[in-house]
């Protein structure tokens, strides 16, 4: 016969619960158009098979896990290698800086900027290298260098105050102010900072004084 809507009820909470065979009797023995459409023996079939594929995705995941915890101990080794080896070309390079031999410098900071382009440590070789590039009056290329430094490390100061050295001998009197109020922001104590922010506004002042007056000229 017909069940009532509590036992209706209560025989879908259990249904999961019972086997496919004794399922098939019980929906043989009701009503097919309330019971056949949602708890045919496909529909179980295919809960059983999600079942089983969560299981298994599960298992593939915690391996997946492993793999990346290993492939990430890896990446890890290799940074603190590459960054050893790039320390290494850097030290050299300060060697250099302090016998004032520029070219061999910026060798070396090449070398540490190949070796660790975009490690812990990627911002120093940039700065140094700007500061060789200074020395040898490649001014643009000391920009570009410090610039890169900033992107990497955007509070570290010596590239902001090395940035305001090469745009001043560039004539960019404006950026290399900015420059040097950015450094100051970060160390107000940085009297070459302070000294070549000083020269870079008097020198933006005079370039503005020269053109007001030939533009007045001009009237």
């Amino acid at each position: 016969g017909k069940l009532g809507e509590e036992d209706v009820a209560v025989k879908e909470n259990s249904v999961k619960k019972v086997k496919p065979a004794i399922l098939t009797e019980a929906i043989a023995d009701d009503d097919e158009d309330t019971w056949l459409s949602p708890f045919d023996e496909k529909t179980i079939h295919e809960e059983t098979d999600e079942a089983a594929e969560e299981e298994e995705e599960t298992v593939d995941y915690a391996e997946e896990e492993e793999e990346n915890a290993e492939e990430t101990e890896e990446d890890i080794d290799i940074i603190a290698e590459q960054t050893r080896r790039a320390d290494d070309h850097k030290d050299r390079g300060n060697e250099h800086m302090s016998k004032k031999e520029y070219e061999l410098a910026l060798h070396q900071y090449n070398e540490a900027v190949h070796v660790s382009p975009a490690g812990p440590n990627s911002h120093v070789y940039y700065s140094n290298r700007a500061a060789a590039h200074c020395y040898l009056a490649r001014y643009e290329s000391a920009s570009d260098d410090c610039r890169t430094s900033i992107a990497l490390r955007p509070t570290y100061e010596k590239a902001h105050a090395r940035l305001g050295l090469s745009l001043f001998f560039r004539g960019k009197y404006e950026e290399a102010i900015g420059a040097y109020e950015r450094s100051l922001e970060l160390d107000p104590m940085n009297k070459a900072s302070v000294s070549y922010l000083k020269k870079a506004e008097a020198r933006l002042k005079e370039i503005q004084r020269k053109e007001e007056e030939e533009e007045g000229i001009r009237k």
